[in-house]
């Protein structure tokens, strides 16, 4: 039964030997495509011009943008014991009443007060 099966085996890449050399070419230059792929994806330090060319890739840092905001106030509600600041702009400041805003001049004067700014809310 082995032996049976050995010789069909061997009969069918007799048979297609060339469409079985095809069919692994091709899965090679998918898994190399694949990894070439992956490579370049997690690489963290140049932009894709650098990557590509033959020296070294050059690193640039962004600037860090901070927006200084038109209003530099900032409002608390007085009911809620979250102990949370929102700039003017936020949706979490929309959202308090108003017989229960407590508005400050400024972040700094909030935060003197023991409140902390809400995370949804960035300057």
């Amino acid at each position: 039964m082995i032996a049976d099966f050995k010789e069909r085996v061997k009969l069918y890449y007799q048979r297609h030997e060339r469409l079985i050399f095809l069919v692994f070419c091709l899965i090679l230059v998918i898994g190399i495509g694949y990894n070439i792929g992956r490579a370049y994806s997690n690489h963290k330090g140049g932009s894709q011009q650098s990557i590509l060319s033959a020296g070294t890739p050059t690193t640039s840092k962004k600037p860090a943008i901070t927006a200084t905001p038109k209003d530099p106030r900032v409002v608390v509600s007085k009911a809620a014991k979250s102990m949370l600041y929102h700039y003017v702009w936020c949706s979490g400041a929309k959202n308090i009443k108003e017989e229960n805003e407590l508005w400050f001049g400024s972040a700094s004067a909030a935060e003197t007060a023991g409140y902390t700014l809400a995370a949804n809310c960035t300057p």
